[in-house]
């Protein structure tokens, strides 16, 4: 599960972001909807590996914001 994790997330990073609100918001979402169209249980191992991640961002970025944030979070939002 970690190694899918890092490997999704360094994927999907250039396209919707890291540690953000909005990035989070995008990969448990997309991740929800991944498990929901596929049956295949690789897939399934995937998608759980974005959501995972989605919500390491999402309290990432809400935590930082919290804290006086850090330099890698961006503007959140």
């Amino acid at each position: 599960m970690g190694i899918l994790k890092t490997v999704s997330e360094r994927f999907l990073t250039p396209v919707v972001g890291n540690s953000t609100f909005m990035s989070g918001a995008a990969k448990v979402i997309g991740g929800g909807v991944l498990n929901g169209v596929s049956r295949n249980k690789h897939i399934g191992l995937l998608s759980s590996a974005m959501v995972i991640d989605g919500v390491e961002d999402a309290a990432h970025s809400v935590l930082g914001g919290l804290m006086g944030g850090t330099p890698d979070a961006g503007s959140g939002w």
